[in-house]
């Protein structure tokens, strides 16, 4: 459990990377002006916001039981 919190906590970084991603998806809407590229990219901003959050949210999970179990190695 410890390693699990460790990786969760080390891939906070992840957010920026799809930060980069959901603005491409924004984009790609902006510049496509068909339905089809609205809806596509509607349904990629939520995937990408979703993700962000799940991950992020995960990462704090893991500090907080780093924090919580110093006693099992954690920092």
């Amino acid at each position: 459990m410890v390693e699990t919190a460790r990786q969760a906590v080390r891939q906070r970084w992840l957010a920026v990377l799809i930060v980069g991603l959901a603005a491409v998806s924004l984009g790609q809407v902006l510049l496509g002006f068909a339905p089809f590229h609205t809806v596509i990219g509607g349904v990629l901003m939520v995937i990408w916001v979703v993700l962000i959050v799940v991950l992020l949210r995960g990462a704090n999970q893991g500090e907080a039981f780093l924090r919580a179990h110093p006693d099992l190695g954690g920092r």
